[in-house]
């Protein structure tokens, strides 16, 4: 349940982030409440600045920059900034990310893109770092038992409504739009920086919203799990190529301390659940 908590935020800071690329952004009225009686009031902007206050932790040993921790607009430019000053040219990201920040995401995978530089996943890479950096790369290594995970994007309202929120706390999880609803919707925010960042890359946008897509999205709401990945061949599909797992099977059966996923067959086979008993979804 805490993993879940954990994406479920990540997923709304990265709707509230999509929208501008301010440090501390302006919460749509309608997701602010009044506070609790006795209380101060914290807003979602204040949950936005607590996170843009924690840093990730950048490190550059040889050719290799590793980043460590979330992804939000400090630590975006601190990491560009090292980069920049590196006295070795960097060919290798290693990262460990659950995910933040999504223009501050871009920042980092557009660099990645530019300068070719391989990324390699040291245990997870979630949510905006699966999205725009793990993607970004012309090169990808997933180390033995780690995975990367992927829970929505900034064009997933054209399937899901948004999170309910109540003093800064997810309340409601949001849900599944009908077929009429999605005919008619727009994604909701400017999307026009994704779509750029996806064509340049030469990904299709359907890798990160395939799990709230009409036929997947209800089951998906109800499993429990904080996300989806693909088996490394299914990657290839979605312009997700030149992907190296490096260990057996992937994703790896026991993943101690990682948020739950769904492993999607593409292929129409078992959709298999890591985090829970493997079950014909």
């Amino acid at each position: 349940m805490r993993h879940l908590r954990l994406a479920l935020a990540s997923l709304l800071l990265a709707i509230l982030a999509a929208a501008c690329t301010d440090p501390i952004l302006e919460a749509p009225p309608e997701l602010i409440s009044a506070p609790l009686e006795g209380q101060p009031e914290e807003t979602i902007e204040d949950h936005i600045r607590a996170l843009n206050a924690e840093r990730a932790e950048v490190r550059i040993e040889g050719s290799a920059v590793y980043y460590t921790g979330v992804i939000n607009i400090g630590s975006a430019y601190n990491f560009l900034s090292i980069v920049r000053d590196a006295e070795t040219a960097i060919d290798t990201l290693i990262i460990n990310s659950s995910g933040g920040i999504t223009t501050s995401a871009r920042r980092i995978g557009r660099w990645v893109h530019e300068h070719g530089v391989a990324v390699i996943v040291e245990n997870l890479c979630f949510s905006s770092c699966a999205n725009y950096i793990f993607t970004a790369a012309p090169k990808k290594i997933i180390r033995d038992g780690a995975y990367v995970g992927w829970h929505g994007s900034e064009q997933q309202l054209r399937y899901v409504t948004p999170p309910i929120v109540v003093n800064g706390e997810i309340i409601e999880r949001g849900g599944c739009r009908t077929d009429e609803e999605i005919s008619v919707i727009g994604p909701g925010l400017d999307t026009a920086d994704e779509e750029a960042f996806l064509e340049q890359i030469g990904v299709s946008v359907d890798a990160l919203l395939y799990g709230l897509m009409p036929g997947r999205c209800e089951h998906y709401y109800t499993a429990g799990v904080a996300g989806w990945s693909f088996s490394i061949q299914h990657m290839a599909q979605f312009g997700i190529d030149n992907v190296t797992y490096e260990g057996a099977e992937y994703p790896a059966p026991h993943r101690s301390g990682l948020p739950p996923i769904i492993l999607y067959d593409l292929d129409g086979g078992l959709h298999r659940l890591f985090g829970a008993q493997p079950v014909d979804r």
